[in-house]
């Protein structure tokens, strides 16, 4: 009896975090960009019958001129690769709303737990050592929360390499579903590469083992069926609508371009760095957790297991979409070290385990006690979108309900959610697919308020870039973000406040909205229209709060500074721009800006004395 309860103890505390685990992945609101475009897609494809050759909701991607683009498999690949998923949460939010796209995040996420904590079970690992490792894994995991196909992938990678482990170590049968299993993943999501990688690293980890007779888990009859077997289920993969010709569209060009701007490429120190992103001090632990194992276990430890946690490790600094790879593929393989070294060393552990078991049992109740009860409150069960964040629901209401119409240009984030409520009209200038060269190169252009490609300055006489581009596409209607994923104000709003072809009608913290001044705009023009002055008191509100909010993100101070420079408050402005040098200390171009505000405020203070005189 006294040898089950704490058997009962840590099952109950297991339990209870897994719990809340599953609702802190589900109970967030839908708030990924991409979720939208994939959606909508699902919806068309669904409605069509088909998958679609060309991109059905971008007027700009269409247009004759951009017709030549320089990576036709890019924009097949992300137009038709993740088909069977966008179908898949199209079918859920027709059945179940965005409560159906909450609850399948949650389970995707935690079917990966589970399927992390099933390999801790067959290789019998201590609850000393699967507990926290649990935690790791999932306070991981909540920084990718994202509804997306990737999801699939992420439980998939997990899945593929429990799969291929179980038959290394146990000959396991289901081994032989693994081509079902990549046949399914390739008609998910591109992510399929990842399968492919595990397998064949692991391949090559057996040969090299079994050629070396070190450490290998196969005899000769075994490795041959593993291969087999492998080389099938690689094939299995290529049954997609693009084959294999998927891996000729990630050339370094189309990657850089549609890696540009978007938060999940950029190398995770280099978000900590400055200071866009909290530290994840459980991916840092995981990541210094390797090379501790590695020294700890030299000589014993797998080749192929070097070979995964090196690489994976790697990918995982570089681009910060590859951190939940590194955690759970690396939460597996590095729990099955540590229970191998804890069985090395059994003879010593065991005084010391028994002698603080009731102590360790009680933390863990304690904790997920603790955990489970800080969790549950009542404002954190409510299903919907994240309307005051990232979807602007109010903003495209307020366009179909009065009835403006006509091409819109529109920030790359919020294009997906536009196409899912307008289509088949109006249709919008891009999202984050970016399926073409041009159509990006022009979006950077007018987001920016570019005036020239070649001069820094406009020469005189000459129309800006940013508004040639716009008349050019005939656009009626400008959709943006006060600002972008990082704080950054949008730059083309200051350009739009200063023209007389534009006037600010709608404005929440998700949108702001201008209208051409036109004649089939005055109307709206003349109920909503919104004064200069009250539109940068609007976009003060916005900021500060934001940098109220997230003390440590420069980035929303030196926006704050812009907005202040720009109504011609060099006083504030200096003063945010000084805030934002002791956020982020030696930044040339924040160095610069507190010169060039310091020089306004003494030539301003220079004319006050004049004219006192």
């Amino acid at each position: 009896m006294k040898n089950k309860i704490p058997r009962i103890l840590i099952t109950i505390s297991f339990i209870a975090v897994l719990a809340t685990f599953f609702l802190s992945f589900a109970l967030p609101k839908v708030w990924d960009f991409d979720v939208w475009w994939h959606l909508a897609t699902g919806r068309y494809i669904v409605e069509k019958m088909e998958l679609p050759e060309k991109d059905p909701f971008s007027y700009a991607v269409n247009a004759e001129e951009n017709q030549k683009i320089k990576n036709p498999l890019g924009m097949q690949f992300n137009l038709q690769q993740y088909w069977l998923a966008q179908v898949f949460f199209y079918k859920i939010h027709s059945s179940f709303g965005d409560a159906g796209i909450m609850l399948l995040r949650g389970l995707l996420l935690m079917l990966t737990v589970l399927v992390i904590f099933g390999s801790f079970i067959r290789l019998r690992v201590s609850y000393l050592i699967g507990f926290p490792m649990i935690y790791c894994v999932c306070f991981n995991i909540l920084g990718y929360i994202g509804e997306r196909p990737v999801l699939f992938t992420i439980l998939f990678a997990s899945v593929a390499w429990f799969v291929i482990d179980d038959y290394r170590r146990n000959s396991s049968r289901i081994f032989f579903f693994l081509p079902l299993l990549m046949l399914l993943w390739a008609n998910l999501h591109g992510g399929f590469i990842i399968g492919i990688a595990l397998i064949t690293v692991s391949a090559a980890g057996e040969i090299l083992s079994y050629l070396l007779k070190r450490d290998y888990m196969m005899d000769r009859k075994k490795l041959i069926t593993f291969c087999f077997v492998g080389l099938v289920s690689v094939a299995a993969s290529g049954l997609n609508p693009m084959g294999f010709r998927g891996f000729l569209a990630l050339t370094p060009q189309y990657q850089a371009l549609f890696q540009t701007g978007t938060q999940e490429y950029y190398s995770p120190f280099a978000l900590y760095k400055n200071r866009t992103y909290p530290v994840n001090w459980w991916y840092i632990f995981m990541l210094a957790l390797f090379p501790v194992i590695a020294v700890l276990r030299r000589g014993k430890m797998h080749i192929t297991h070097y070979i995964l946690l090196s690489g994976l490790a790697l990918m995982s600094a570089n681009a910060a979409r590859y951190v939940a790879f590194y955690v759970t593929i690396g939460a597996m393989i590095m729990t099955a070290e540590l229970q191998a070294l804890m069985n090395d060393h059994e003879d010593k552990i065991s005084t010391i385990r028994a002698r603080f078991e009731p102590v360790a049992i009680i933390m863990i109740l304690v904790s997920a006690i603790l955990f489970s009860a800080g969790y549950f409150t009542p404002e954190r069960m409510v299903f919907g979108k994240a309307t005051g964040s990232s979807v602007p629901e109010d903003a495209v209401d307020f366009m179909q309900k009065n009835k403006i119409q006509g091409n819109i240009f529109n920030d790359l984030g919020i294009g997906g959610y536009l196409e899912w409520r307008f289509y088949p009209e109006p249709r919008v200038f891009i999202d984050t697919r970016a399926l073409n060269y041009t159509t990006m190169n022009e979006y950077g252009w007018i987001i920016n308020g570019r005036e020239s490609i070649q001069n820094d300055t406009l020469p005189p006489g000459k129309v800006p870039l940013w508004e040639r581009l716009l008349t050019h596409y005939k656009v009626n209607v400008i959709f943006i973000c006060p600002h972008d994923i990082f704080g950054n104000v949008t730059p083309v709003i200051f350009r739009l406040i200063a023209s007389d072809e534009w006037v600010p009608v709608y404005f929440d913290r998700v949108a702001l909205i201008f209208v051409r001044d036109a004649a089939e705009n005055a109307d709206v023009i003349e109920r909503f229209g919104i004064a200069e002055d009250d539109l940068y008191n609007m976009l003060i509100v916005n900021i500060s709060s934001s940098a109220a909010h997230v003390r440590t993100n420069p980035f929303y101070m030196i926006s704050l500074a812009e907005i202040f420079y720009n109504m011609q408050n060099y006083k504030d402005a200096l003063t945010a721009f000084k805030y934002a040098d002791a956020r982020l200390p030696g930044q040339k171009y924040i160095q610069d800006r507190i010169k060039a505000a310091e020089e306004m405020l003494k030539a301003e203070e220079k004319g006050n004395s004049k004219e006192k005189l």
